[in-house]
């Protein structure tokens, strides 16, 4: 019980920029293994980003409590994802082989490609959660979708092995993620899913993962495994994808 306690502080720690104090890795496999968490963080992320809208919306119009609510959600986790989609998008589009797509991702320098994946992305995401409000249970929505996000970036790191040759900060999580951290956070997210959504939330938690899983396996050809950028790409996808699905396939009052 303490360790999953200090796992579950490691991965809150890591994920979000909450000011959490101490450091809560004892043991070697406590990252990858506060990776079996990701979607209660995620849960959390959510429970934090409905607190931001229920306040804005008491003083301001719906859309500018969406806008202002999205935002708060990139401060809240740093960017953290968002850099390695920016990464993403220099690397895949400038790289020619394995070694040019590595060295540009891991390059700080931001391209043309990264501004303008950044920003197609962010509206797209901005359009989409604006357009689940008045369609399904909004707040529901908040807490759905970064745990379903996280819950994709524990899988694919326990699935798919390390890209780099050289130690990384996502190498501690990959290489000691495996069967168990599938399962615990596969029992989590079907909670979660459950819990909002019932059985519809189920399907869809599973053709996000199914979706992401192909993108990822396409990534981890190119570059023989995933790295720290891969994952917090993968996370953003699923983000899109998760609310493209509701925004299309839910409707109903709110």
């Amino acid at each position: 019980m303490i360790a999953a306690i200090r796992q579950l502080f490691c991965a809150a720690q890591f994920l979000t920029i909450l000011p959490i104090p101490g450091n809560w890795v004892k043991e070697p496999g406590d990252l990858s293994k506060s990776m079996r968490y990701y979607p209660l963080v995620g849960l959390l992320i959510g429970a934090l980003e409905c607190f931001c809208y229920l306040l804005a919306s008491r003083i301001f119009p719906t859309w500018l409590s969406v806008v202002m609510t999205f935002s708060f959600g990139i401060l809240l986790t740093g960017g953290l994802h968002l850099d390695g989609f920016a990464d993403m998008c220099d690397g895949f589009y400038a790289g020619k082989n394995r070694a040019e797509i590595l060295s540009i991702m891991k390059d700080p320098h931001v391209g043309t490609m990264a501004i303008l994946g950044l920003f197609c992305l962010l509206t797209l995401k901005l359009a989409l959660l604006y357009a689940v409000v008045g369609q399904i249970k909004l707040l529901a929505a908040f807490y759905f979708v970064p745990s379903l996000s996280r819950w994709v970036m524990t899988v694919s790191a326990s699935l798919f092995s390390y890209g780099r040759s050289e130690a990384g900060t996502a190498q501690a999580f990959v290489e000691g993620a495996g069967k168990v951290e599938i399962f615990l956070s596969a029992l989590f997210m079907a909670v979660i899913a459950y819990g909002f959504f019932k059985f519809q939330g189920l399907w869809i938690a599973g053709l996000i993962l199914g979706f992401c899983l192909l993108c990822a396996r396409f990534i981890a050809r190119k570059l023989e495994g995933v790295t720290g950028d891969v994952l917090g790409a993968l996370n953003e996808l699923a983000e899109t994808a998760a609310l493209m699905a509701l925004a299309g396939f839910m409707r109903g009052p709110a």
